[in-house]
């Protein structure tokens, strides 16, 4: 199989087939936005940024369920935390 890259003018004419310069640009860009570690970095842009909003919402409520669940297995904790003392202090001024 011949080389795609070389034109079947040769290489004088090369410069002149307008055809020949598109084929070469587009061979060009697509080399370079294809490329592995390009594609990589970008997807690792993209999942930080289109996903940490989402992965942010299900973290909090994760969090959430967790104090649930020990404040209700450790009730007397509950008189400890900072919002409640906050409140105390509050109710007593």
């Amino acid at each position: 199989m011949c080389r795609l890259d070389y034109s079947p003018l040769g290489r004088k004419l090369e410069s002149i087939d307008v055809g020949f310069s598109a084929y070469c640009g587009f061979i060009y860009v697509e080399c370079a936005h294809r490329h592995p570690v390009l594609l990589y970095f970008v997807s690792h842009l993209l999942r930080g940024h289109l996903y940490s909003a989402a992965t942010q919402r299900l973290s909090e409520a994760k969090h959430k369920w967790h104090l649930t669940i020990f404040l209700l297995n450790n009730p007397t904790l509950i008189y400890r935390r900072k919002r409640f003392l906050i409140r105390l202090q509050e109710s007593e001024l």
